[in-house]
């Protein structure tokens, strides 16, 4: 099976692994989405019976808020004791510990621990061993449940206060291997698992926003696995003189991430949000989305972050700045003349130059004389320009030298074309201007 059809089997059942929310959701988190599914699944085999579990959606409303939850202590070593192939026998182990185990051919090895501390917590768990084996996780309470096979991992699995059940198990053979455990308080900001979906999408926390900044929001999490993805939630908070975000992911070491941002849907239409943009980066760099126009119709934005190439295991960090920028801006995405950005006379704009990037503008209206279109790059940065009519003909295009002004005039402009050739980067901007060619501008 290839990496997508992994990733829309694990959308698939992370769908029935929800759970209706908690009524407190409503009142701490009032925009958050408020759906769920129910996980009837888990086979036990030699352990001894089947357990219906649910996975939650949420963490409850006393959850706290705020910065990264304090690092778990060192594991505690535990070697496994038999018998513990069933619940019952299960052997109880430390919150973080590191337990040495050995299965027989047909065995499974039960673990548990309890988590006595109020408020929700988040558990991380995998296994050192043969390629293929398994472990679950499973909830007492009825409120987690996950699985993984080496050498991918449980990690950020949402769980509340109660005993938690690992089952380690494997096909044919004897199989050594060491199970490693953390189980730590949850903060808002956290992943949550499970979170691969819009509808499934977690909330960022809050942090303290910078002047002239209306918002700022971040996220971490754990890639359990090469398939893994998590979506995060971002509430739109539009002036009227518009809005833009900056969104920057940083991934672990040797890691190629992908971010993609997805608009609201159409809930009452049975429309499913779609994608407004998607940026993938290099190992171990940021990946940046520079300047995402917000749509002051849309609720909020969905952020799913995803493993493209490397190792699964690390930590990544999610930043999301929300800025009104001075005087007019390009609107992105505005890759296609469908989502033309409005490109004012007479005043001057800055716009991103992302690497790959195109950018369309729509002349407004005004006069029907010839206009002159000037695209300034900053030192370093060549720009194609093109002009086209509104039958989509190329009226004049120019390609320029590094740091010089690409200059055009034309008649019937409707829209205007940028392309960044060489020096382009997700934190240089470059300047446009349309004018009467009578009487240009600066």
């Amino acid at each position: 099976m290839g990496a997508e059809a992994r990733r829309r089997q694990k959308r698939r059942d992370q769908r029935r692994l929800a759970v209706a929310l908690e009524p407190a959701i409503a009142a701490a988190r009032p925009r958050a989405w408020q759906r769920g599914g129910i996980l009837a699944t888990l086979c036990l085999g030699v352990l001894g019976a089947l357990l219906l579990v649910a996975a939650g959606r949420h963490p409850p409303a006393q959850a706290r808020a705020g910065s990264a939850p304090e690092p778990a202590p060192g594991p505690t070593q535990v070697s496994e004791l038999e018998p513990n192939d069933r619940f019952e026998l299960a052997q109880d182990i430390p919150l973080s510990a590191a337990v040495d185990g050995e299965l027989d051919s047909g065995d499974a090895d039960c673990f548990s621990f309890t988590i006595t501390q109020a408020g929700p917590h988040v558990v991380s768990a995998w296994l050192e061993g043969s390629p293929g084996l398994r472990l679950e996780a499973l909830s007492e309470s009825g409120t987690a449940s996950a699985h993984a096979e080496t050498p991918a991992r449980i990690a950020d699995l949402g769980v509340l206060p109660g005993r938690v059940f690992l089952v380690v198990s494997g096909s044919g053979g004897s199989h050594r291997y060491r199970l490693h455990v953390s189980a730590q308080g949850w903060a808002l900001g956290r992943a949550w698992e499970p979170d691969g979906t819009a509808e499934l999408a977690q909330e960022m926390t809050l942090a303290e926003a910078e002047p002239g900044e209306l918002a700022r929001h971040l996220a971490w999490g754990t890639w359990s696995s090469p398939d893994d993805v998590d979506c995060w939630r971002i509430p739109l908070r539009v002036p009227a003189a518009g809005a833009t975000m900056h969104l920057e992911l940083q991934p672990p070491v040797a890691v190629s991430a992908a971010l993609e941002v997805l608009d609201s849907g159409e809930p009452e239409a049975h429309v499913a949000p779609r994608r407004l943009q998607e940026t993938i980066g290099q190992p171990g760099q940021p990946v940046v989305i520079p300047a995402l126009g917000e749509r002051s119709w849309e609720p909020g934005y969905t952020v799913c972050a995803r493993i493209v190439s490397g190792p699964a295991g690390g930590r990544y960090r999610l930043e999301v700045r929300q800025t009104t920028p001075a005087g007019p801006f390009e609107f992105e995405p505005n890759d296609t003349p469908l989502k033309a950005s409005a490109l004012p006379r007479d005043v001057e704009m800055r716009a991103h130059a992302a690497p790959g990037d195109v950018d369309w503008f729509r002349l407004s209206s005004g006069s029907t004389a010839v206009i002159q279109v000037t695209a300034s790059p900053p030192a370093e940065m060549s720009l194609e320009l093109a002009l086209l009519d509104r039958q989509g003909r190329t009226l004049a295009e120019r390609r320029g030298h590094p740091g010089s002004p690409v200059v055009l005039e034309a008649r019937g402009i409707e829209h205007v074309r940028v392309r960044p050739l060489v020096g382009a980067s997700v934190e240089r901007t470059y300047r446009l201007i349309a004018t009467d060619a009578r009487n240009p501008g600066p």
